[in-house]
């Protein structure tokens, strides 16, 4: 009957260690899990705020004025649209004109 009862005795521990072994794996899976959930929370700001800086960048106005400063862009108009012939016979003497308002800087002549 000793022998049973020191049997019995090393099951009860074993089974005892496994619970506490999967319990403190538990947690600790559980804290990775709240730790992620965090990184998600930020990612998904992170994302919300570039779709935000996304929108106020591709605003027509933001773009118009981005073409004015930055490209020195200005709207077509008769005085600065080209009208290039159809023909080809006609294209093959043609000749570019730069409109009035239009200016080649000395060192831009020279690489042409």
């Amino acid at each position: 009957m000793t022998k049973l009862n020191v049997l019995l005795l090393l099951a009860v521990l074993a089974s005892g260690l496994a619970l506490v072994y999967s319990t403190h794996e538990g947690r600790l899976l559980y804290t990775a899990l709240a730790g992620e959930n965090t990184a998600q929370n930020e990612l998904d700001l992170d994302y919300k705020r570039l779709q935000q800086e996304r929108q106020s960048l591709v605003a027509p106005g933001r773009i118009e004025q981005n073409a004015h400063a930055v490209l020195q862009m200005v709207p077509a108009t008769l005085g600065v649209t080209e009208f290039v012939p159809r023909d080809q016979r006609a294209l093959a003497g043609y000749v570019p004109q730069l409109p009035l308002n239009v200016r080649i800087r000395e060192e831009e002549a020279h690489h042409e």
